[in-house]
């Protein structure tokens, strides 16, 4: 399947919502025929032209969340297992926050489209205030059956309190917003000072190397935005955010998997040159020799999470 087919009268035209400019500097097609136009004065790239606001919603029905749309390619998520409060099976970006930020025992934590609520119950277990906000009410009612505190709405419904979080997480959401620099905003404003954003997007500087066979076009369309950590560090600077920590995926976003054994090898020399052209010869040494790891300490695959501190 490639998505949903959109009527003309169903989309309109955008500018940057982060600088405002109509200029492109680049455009991709992506699988589903949408185009996507990268700004020519800030770096941030979105569908032009998009489905109206209120068009959008149409992504988000029940086979979104239960992995239906996730299993046909076209977006969506996978239901997770739930696992038991363990070092062994905590989510990876549970373990990066008790890394970089500390025990979660005692903080208020909030996670901005929690879906069913399974980061947010690993964060409970390990003793944290836990609030959910959830888009879905078939989403968030399945997280409240778990015993967890999960609002159904978006953040421009405020439901909170601003300045009442010490921990904002929030996963795969920014590249769905209508305005990611109004969110970044608005997540700023439910942070106490000196508290912790943790936030994951598609990594669009790799459309940079795989053009449009990059994974991030080939699925996934309910994505209006694509950020490269430049872009997303402009958005959340403008917020008074400061930047402190990325890592990602060690799938870069590539087609690899179709690649024999021989190719595969090509590939990921030709990977590591692309590493020494972006992050240095030490650096990716350093990458290399990670193998044990789920992720890279640089904003290099596919997938990158980067924790921002809000200013005192």
């Amino acid at each position: 399947m490639s998505g949903i087919k959109w009527n003309e009268n169903e989309l309109h035209k955008v500018k940057c919502d982060t600088c405002g400019s109509c200029d492109g500097a680049k455009s991709f097609v992506r699988k589903d025929g949408m185009h996507v136009i990268e700004c020519s004065q800030c770096g941030s790239a979105y569908l032009n032209p998009r489905p109206k606001d209120e068009y959008i919603p149409r992504y988000y029905q029940e086979d979104y969340f239960t992995g239906v749309s996730a299993d046909q390619g076209i977006g969506g998520l996978r239901p997770a297992s739930e696992t038991k409060n363990s070092k062994k099976n905590l989510a990876s970006e549970i373990q990066l926050l008790e890394r970089k930020v500390g025990s979660l025992k005692g903080k208020k934590l909030l996670e901005i489209g929690c879906a069913t609520g399974e980061l947010l119950l690993q964060a409970k277990q390990l003793g944290a205030e836990s609030h959910g906000l959830e888009i879905s009410d078939y989403a968030a009612s399945v997280a409240r059956e778990k015993g967890l505190n999960v609002i159904t709405g978006t953040t421009d419904d405020e439901p909170f309190e601003k300045c009442s979080f010490d921990i904002i997480l929030c996963f795969e959401v920014i590249e769905h917003v209508i305005s990611p620099q109004k969110f970044a905003k608005q997540l700023s404003s439910l942070l106490k000072p000196g508290g912790f954003l943790l936030i994951s997007t598609p990594n669009y500087a790799c459309a940079y190397r795989y053009g449009e066979q990059w994974f991030g076009f080939q699925e996934s369309f309910e994505h209006i935005y694509f950020f490269s950590l430049n872009a997303l560090n402009k958005i959340f600077k403008n917020a008074q955010l400061e930047f402190k920590y990325t890592e990602s995926s060690k799938f870069i976003g590539g087609s690899i998997k179709q690649f024999n054994i021989f190719s595969r090898q090509i590939e990921r020399l030709k990977t590591y040159a692309y590493f020494v052209g972006q992050i240095g010869l030490l650096n990716t040494i350093k990458a290399i020799s990670m193998r044990s790891s789920p992720t890279y300490p640089f904003a290099l695959g596919h997938e990158m999470i980067v924790l921002y501190q809000k200013s005192d």
